[in-house]
């Protein structure tokens, strides 16, 4: 089967048809497999039904297909002048939970690290918004 670069739900289903197609099997061998009740790859082929992310997964595996992510172009040239940069800095997962340890370990985080007015490590302690008592 040649690649296809799938823009639609048509390209895929086209796709799908191909690959049925290639193997000579058909609907009814799909349902099987996919474990789906008789006819639904039919409806599928035909646009009665519209795939969700299991149906697309159940048949790729079912015509034993996968896909590959690449840039198209005409579509990126098409939204391009949208993309905007992020504003804040992407997550570092090495760093995931050092605030956390920082406070269990007793080492309040500073404020010039962590760009906060006070101690992170006190929200909710118990002295944390709390009213004043009487006569105080």
């Amino acid at each position: 089967m040649a690649e296809v670069l799938i823009r639609s739900t048509e390209d895929l289903v086209a796709a799908w048809r191909a690959r049925i197609r290639e193997l000579g099997i058909t609907h009814q061998t799909v349902d099987a497999i996919a474990g789906w009740a008789d006819g639904y790859c039919s409806k599928l082929m035909c646009g009665m039904k519209k795939p969700g992310g299991l149906s697309i997964s159940l048949m790729n595996a079912a015509l034993g297909l996968g896909f590959v992510a690449v840039v198209d172009e005409i579509q990126a040239d098409r939204v391009r002048g949208q993309w905007e940069k992020r504003k804040r800095p992407l997550f570092d997962p090495t760093h995931s939970g050092t605030l956390l340890m920082d406070c269990v370990r007793g080492e309040h985080p500073s404020s010039e690290r962590m760009g906060h007015e006070r101690n992170l490590c006190d929200v909710g302690s118990p002295t944390e918004g709390t009213p004043p008592k009487a006569g105080s």
